[in-house]
């Protein structure tokens, strides 16, 4: 596990992404936020959820009926 500082409105980018298909996609830009908040702008192909999350989901993506 990689620890960092930042401070509000500094960036993390998270680059060399690719598909399924193997195809580059965007850099993924984390924002560190004032408020412990964080912003992400990622390709819109990129799920993004909080790990909490990620066992009501299936592999394909869909929401796993609770």
């Amino acid at each position: 596990m990689l620890y960092l500082t930042r401070q509000n409105n500094e960036t993390l980018v998270l680059s060399g992404i690719h598909d399924a298909n193997g195809n580059l996609l965007d850099d993924v830009e984390v924002v560190i936020l004032p408020n412990n908040r964080v912003g992400i702008h990622a390709d819109k192909r990129i799920l993004v959820l909080r790990k909490e999350l990620i066992c009501l989901y299936s592999q394909d993506g869909t929401l796993k009926s609770i």
